[in-house]
Formats: structure tokens, C-alpha cells, sequence
């Protein structure tokens, strides 16, 4: 849900040519984000001289009467790619459009979780599931964790993963969190239903409350891996995750895309005790086999 809202000087266009920057805009988006072209969400604001303050020549510019200033709001899972795509295809059509030059069109992009969206209905983008094929995300290649908002430098993470790794028992929530960006999104599904999906701070300890004998899956939004436990689990996310990224730390080129895993467990005064866990991770690499299975107890 990709929102527009361009302001514009008052009276430098007629309602036509404000028609064909709207149009200008939704083929750009189309083209350079692959979002659909009735996601159209486009305002156009126009200010009196006395409200619309636009340096003629910051930096190096020559803008006219017709400058205009371009916000536009969208997923944070956007690559640097797309935005400068789109902003090549709004300056490019804004002209061939609307006749709008080149040094007339300044842009501000705001990249947002979509769990702060909302088509409608009360209901948050999240909540809807709506499949956003268009939407382009990094691979996690090399064993890197990569948070839902795609975090650019590996290397930093890399870093903060070994800085901040300690044993599943002490500072688990802790460990989840620092290692992790304050926007990812985590999701489970039981039975093929969704059950939580939401913030870390939000949902994290509903999560560790999911104790019964059942099957489930979750993973983070925008990542490959999809995990399954059964059994008598009480098994805790950041536990697999921290884990399984640590293990294939040493591996090249790799992408995870299924991740099984169990656990037993018995309860001791009131407190669950691990007593076996193993897990089983399927990933692709580019050197020199496809699909390869790897399982450590």
C-alpha cells in the first residue's frame, strides 16, 4: 500500500495535467516496485506562494514554477534497487506526462512496516493476508540472520550475533532482542491458522506460553525459513534461530529454506527442563549441490 503525496505549487497545473501526474506515479510505482496498478493511493496538495518555500537552486538546481515535492510511503522491505528506480521512472514520467523538468521533481521515500498499514475495514495490512508476490526481498545468504526490515550490513550483524551469544537459558528474551531489529514481525501458525502475529515486545511472551502437545510453524516476515516442532515442546524461537544461524555461520552461499526441528522436555518444579533436541535444516547452496539435508542432535 504504497501511499503518494505530491505537493505542488497552486495554479502550475490544470486538472488534467494533475490527472497525469497521478498516472505518472502509479506507472512508475508499477514498474520499479511490481505492485499492482489499482494499488493507487495518490494526493495531491496545492499551496499558495505564501506556503510553498522550494529553494530555485539547492543543489545546483534550476528549478522552476512548477517544482514539486514527492513523499511517498511504502514496505520496508523495499531494496535500494527499487528506490532508485522509482525515483528515476516519477523524475522520467513526471516529464513525459506532465512536462514537469527533471530538476522540478524532489523526492522523500518513507519505508514503513507494513503492520502499520491499513487498507481499511480496521484491519492492519498483516491481518488480512493479502500475498504481495511484488514484494522483493534480500536473500539470507551465508547464514546471516536478516530481520524482517532488511538490514543492510551483514557484517554488523554478524558481529552483534557473536557479541551477544550466550547460552539458551540465560537472557534468552535479551538476546532475542538485541540480535534482532525492534521492527521485526514475528508470526506462528497453528494448524495452518494464524495465532500470533505482531512485534517481538508484543508477542514474545505469548509465544513462550504455547506449552501444549501440538503442531505448529513460524518464522520471521520476509524470511526463507519456515520452522515445524511437535511433540511435548516448549521449545523458544530465539533458541532454534540462534542456533541453526551459528551453525551455518561457516557456510557459503547458502539460502535456509525449511527447518525442522523437536525437542523434549519435562517439567521440574514448575519450570520446563530440555532433555533432547535435535534439528534437521534443508538449505541451497550455489557450490556444489542444490538441496542438501543436515541434521545435528
Amino acid at each position: 500500500m504504497p501511499v503518494f503525496h505530491v505537493h505542488i505549487g497552486a495554479n502550475q497545473f490544470t486538472g488534467e495535467e494533475k490527472r497525469n501526474l497521478a498516472d505518472a506515479l502509479n506507472l512508475a510505482l508499477h514498474e520499479a516496485m511490481e505492485t499492482p496498478m489499482d494499488d493507487r493511493f495518490i494526493i495531491i496538495s496545492e499551496h499558495k506562494e505564501d506556503e510553498f518555500f522550494i529553494t530555485d537552486t539547492f543543489p545546483d538546481m534550476q528549478r522552476t514554477g512548477k517544482r514539486i515535492v514527492v513523499n511517498v510511503a511504502f514496505g520496508d522491505t523495499r531494496t535500494l534497487e527499487q528506490k532508485r528506480k522509482l525515483a528515476e521512472l516519477v523524475t522520467r514520467y513526471a516529464k513525459e506526462k506532465v512536462g514537469i523538468g527533471p530538476d522540478d521533481v524532489s523526492m522523500m521515500m518513507y519505508p514503513l512496516p507494513i503492520e502499520n498499514m491499513s487498507f481499511g475495514r480496521g484491519k492492519l495490512s498483516t491481518d488480512i493476508g493479502l500475498a504481495m508476490p511484488w514484494v522483493k526481498k534480500e536473500e539470507n545468504s551465508g547464514g546471516e540472520i536478516m530481520a524482517a526490515n532488511q538490514i543492510e550490513d551483514r557484517l554488523a550483524i554478524r558481529q552483534n550475533f557473536d557479541k551477544h551469544w550466550v547460552s539458551v537459558d540465560n537472557k534468552d528474551y535479551e538476546v532475542l532482542r538485541t540480535v534482532f531489529s525492534n521492527d521485526a514481525v514475528l508470526e506462528m501458525f497453528l494448524d495452518g491458522k494464524q495465532a500470533i502475529h505482531g512485534s517481538i515486545d508484543e508477542e514474545f511472551p505469548l509465544f513462550c506460553g504455547f506449552f501444549d502437545a501440538c503442531e505448529f510453524t513460524f518464522g520471521f516476515t520476509g524470511q526463507q525459513l519456515i520452522t515445524k516442532l511437535s511433540d511435548d515442546t516448549a521449545e523458544t524461537y530465539e533458541y532454534v534461530m540462534l542456533n541453526m544461524a551459528k551453525k551455518l555461520q561457516g557456510i557459503s552461499e547458502v539460502t535456509m529454506n525449511a527447518l525442522k526441528c523437536k525437542c523434549d522436555y519435562r517439567k521440574e518444579n514448575g519450570e520446563w527442563k530440555k532433555t533432547k533436541w535435535s534439528a534437521t535444516v534443508q538449505f541451497t547452496t550455489k557450490i556444489p549441490l542444490q538441496s542438501t539435508w543436515a541434521t545435528w542432535l
